[in-house]
């Protein structure tokens, strides 16, 4: 985020746009991308938005290494996150269609229960 966060934001919404344009894909986006209204609105009305919910003490114990994420480059790492992931969790949970607890689940697990939801949801 040389540039800063805006900046980045701006960006992430440009490819957004661009990813849209191809309407069968898979897009895992960053957890920052629910703050932009405009990011929400596009993605929601083109396509299940999917929800893997973690607690802040899981996303510490993932994060706490990796030295890429200028957001939470910082000396209080887990109030930071805990800060951003109460205010992205009631934004993910207001456009979700679907919320999956994420904190156990090994990858195979949770796109298990993915389908399973997605089947249910047509």
């Amino acid at each position: 985020i040389r540039d800063g966060e805006k900046y980045f934001r701006e960006l992430e919404t440009k490819v957004i746009k661009k990813i849209y344009k191809n309407k069968k894909c898979v897009f895992a986006c960053g957890g920052g991308v629910v703050k932009r209204k405009e990011n929400m609105y596009i993605i929601k009305n083109n396509s299940t938005v999917i929800y893997l919910n973690i607690s802040a003490q899981n996303a510490l114990d993932r994060l706490k290494d990796d030295k890429n994420r200028p957001l939470i480059d910082v000396e209080n790492k887990k109030e930071v996150i805990e800060k951003m992931i109460g205010e992205r969790d009631i934004l993910y949970r207001k456009y979700a269609d679907i919320v999956v607890n994420n904190d156990k689940n090994d990858p195979e697990q949770t796109s298990n229960e993915i389908i399973t939801r997605l089947k249910v949801q047509k």
